[in-house]
């Protein structure tokens, strides 16, 4: 019986783990906006409002209004061309341009600091 009930906990651990790691491996694809965290608490959407590269900040305004976050060499940069029936392609930080709309998913929510990815809008 505890056989069992162990062998259970593995596989429900297990399958659990695969939900979220699909999740992350598909995450790239899902235009900005359709993230399943409808909440805005995970991820903020806004514009470009300017870009430090040399001190990697970004500054995003959007409805909450200004949100600095920093990106490292983990960021994930996306170009989301789902808006021209194109792939999405991978990016990086000379694409985050002042007026471009962009998704930014937070390392840390409840920090709003560090960023884990960002979706950049391309429309032409």
């Amino acid at each position: 019986m505890c056989k069992k009930i162990l062998f259970l906990l593995m596989i429900g651990m297990l399958l659990g783990s695969t939900t979220i790691n699909a999740h992350k491996a598909t995450e790239r694809y899902i235009p900005i906006g359709y993230s399943i965290d409808k909440s805005q608490r995970h991820t903020y959407m806004g514009t470009v409002t300017s870009y430090d590269a040399s001190d990697k900040v970004l500054t995003v305004s959007g409805p909450a209004g200004k949100q600095e976050v920093r990106l490292d060499a983990d960021t994930k940069i996306w170009l989301d061309r789902s808006s021209i029936k194109k792939a999405t392609l991978d990016g990086q930080d000379s694409d985050l341009k002042v007026n471009r709309r962009v998704e930014v998913k937070y390392v840390d929510p409840n920090k709003k600091m560090k960023a884990e990815w960002i979706k950049i809008e391309i429309i032409k």
